[in-house]
């Protein structure tokens, strides 16, 4: 199957948190990322479903250095 994304994907295995789910700033649920582009990355999401076009928070952890980054986003997609 042809690639029909922008960014190449890089597959990777870090553990996040969702912090940020539309106005609550709280943590909602421990999840992890499995991939990442310029474009997007790909969330693992086990107990809640997340609509397209909702506003997220996400504090990932880059295990190898210790160091965690916070970024904002909007679901694009949803599996289910």
């Amino acid at each position: 199957m042809e690639e029909r994304r922008k960014s190449p994907r890089y597959k990777c295995l870090f553990p996040a948190k969702l912090m940020k789910s539309g106005d609550k700033f709280k943590l909602i649920e421990r999840l992890s990322i499995h991939d990442f582009s310029r474009e997007g990355l790909k969330l693992i999401i086990n107990f809640i479903s997340l609509k397209p076009g909702s506003a997220i928070e996400l504090e990932l952890y880059v295990p190898e250095t210790g160091l965690s980054i916070s970024v904002s986003g909007e679901i694009a997609w949803s599996k289910g």
